[in-house]
């Protein structure tokens, strides 16, 4: 039913005005879920009638502990919201200067409704210090009292803290634990964003003292093995990584652990390759791996990704939010280890389910292009490292870089992109191994292909004709094998 948010319409009572208010409430934040849903008409049109009567309820009574954090929780999101339609809008100087202003408005407002609820008893009044946390990460994370507020949090919830050190059951967890587990991670991640957010808390000394004082406790709960050596010659930086290593442990299906250990081990400046295939591994599951979020065989990507349960630990709208920056992961992940063979299968995938994709991410163009782009990046390198190392110069191998290099071309051709890069690739490698090509194409220049076709005919030709060898070799060597089975059996 349509529910007129003019006041003559309204039931009597105070009431009337909540109700409405929950009503309104609840279609915003079936929206902000659906990652279709144009944020820009929910935030204007839906959610300004839901945030019109809570203000009237408020404004004529005292209001509880849980309608107060209901809606301050709900104006937190659409502060969130307002974020992510800004960062759309990255050209538009006027446009996001506005959006901040309304960000900034909300967000105190949320602060506000927050601090006029009723005081809740523990431990329910964990959810007023983690919301306090929050708030004030948004409206100031340099001052580090959203901090205090977190770890304010993780008190009220003593009784409790020592389910961090269990593993979740997901199915049917032990009361609290999630929410125990999810300040944890907070706490240590939000030290790391903003410690490499803004260098400068770590040169003021009493800063830095700040956020590893804060930090020390974390890792006693967590990783109680450590000594006080190892944590004062530790950097920040590793020290939130050991935390959320074991977060993980105790926690795998949480996405937003595996994307924030993704994110660092991408950050730091001295990660290697085992590290980067470290973070492949938590995106990406496979025959060697089968702890990793996504998997190729699946319907589509995100089917069989757990959502947390828990309201206040992921804000309507979040899993569309995190599932995109998993997605940003995993082609940095795969483009850092080289793994054109599964960008291809990633890319594939997206291009397969982008329907069923629009339902979790929205439109996947954006990753789509990206991989475009890392396809041309990685092909230029894998040819350049082959034609600097003559021992790999054999037939098996130059046919299986024209393999990949057409696999590459076809999935340009069908986006309608630039087959260039790719032609030069494949005239490289013919011109490389002196292989026969049409003299039009043995002379030209590698930037400049005139007949790109007849280049992927030649390619083609090739390919067929090794495999077609390689078959009848397969069958000499299997009849070769048959007799001299038979000689052994009649010997």
């Amino acid at each position: 039913a349509v529910v007129s948010t003019q006041s003559g319409h309204y039931g009597r009572g105070i009431q009337s005005w909540l109700c409405l208010g929950l009503c309104w409430l609840s279609i915003a934040e079936d929206r902000f879920n659906h990652a279709k849903s144009d944020l820009k008409v929910v935030i204007e049109s839906i959610a300004p009638k839901a945030v019109l009567c809570f203000d009237h309820y408020m404004s004529s009574s005292s209001t509880s502990f849980d309608v107060a954090s209901e809606y301050s929780i709900f104006l937190y999101t659409i502060a969130s919201v307002y974020n992510q339609v800004a960062g759309a809008l990255a050209d538009n100087v006027a446009v996001i200067q506005e959006i901040d202003l309304k960000r900034l408005t909300l967000i105190t407002k949320a602060k506000e409704v927050l601090l006029k609820g009723i005081d809740p008893i523990k431990p329910s009044s964990w959810v007023k210090s983690f919301m306090l946390g929050k708030i004030s990460e948004k409206l100031n994370s340099k001052d580090l009292a959203w901090l205090d507020h977190y770890l304010q949090a993780l008190n009220d919830l003593k009784e409790y803290n020592q389910t961090v050190t269990k593993k979740v059951n997901t199915s049917s967890p032990v009361e609290y634990s999630m929410e125990c587990m999810e300040l944890v991670f907070r706490i240590s991640y939000s030290i790391y964003k903003r410690s490499t957010e803004y260098p400068e808390l770590t040169k003021d000394a009493s800063k830095k003292k700040k956020l590893l004082s804060n930090l020390k406790p974390i890792v006693l709960l967590m990783c109680p093995q450590t000594t006080i050596a190892e944590f004062e010659n530790s950097s920040i930086s590793k020290i939130v990584l050991m935390v959320l290593e074991e977060c993980f442990s105790k926690w795998p299906e949480n996405y937003k652990i595996r994307n924030a250990l993704c994110k660092i081990i991408h950050d730091s400046s001295t990660t290697n390759s085992d590290e980067y295939v470290k973070a492949k591994s938590l995106m990406l599951q496979d025959s060697s791996n089968s702890s990793g979020m996504f998997l190729f065989t699946r319907k589509h990507l995100f089917l069989g990704i757990w959502r947390i349960p828990v309201d206040t630990v992921d804000r309507p709208g979040g899993f569309f939010r995190h599932m995109r920056k998993s997605l940003s992961l995993i082609i940095a992940s795969l483009t850092h280890c080289k793994d054109i063979s599964n960008l291809i299968k990633l890319f594939e995938n997206m291009v397969k389910t982008a329907e069923q994709l629009n339902n979790f991410v929205g439109d996947v163009t954006p990753f789509l292009q990206t991989s475009l782009t890392q396809f041309d990046t990685l092909l230029r390198t894998r040819v350049s490292e082959y034609c600097g190392l003559p021992g790999k110069h054999t037939t098996e191998h130059s046919i299986k870089l024209l393999k990949l290099c057409i696999k590459v071309k076809n999935i340009h051709v069908r986006s309608g992109v630039e087959t260039k890069p790719v032609d030069e690739a494949i005239l490289v490698i013919l011109k490389l191994f002196k292989l026969t090509v049409p003299q039009q194409i043995a002379i030209c220049d590698p930037r400049v292909v005139d007949e790109p076709g007849t280049l992927y005919e030649t390619a083609n030709k090739l390919i067929n004709d090794f495999e077609q060898v390689q078959k009848v070799a397969a069958l000499l060597e299997l009849e070769k094998q048959k007799k001299k089975d038979l000689e052994k059996a009649t010997s």
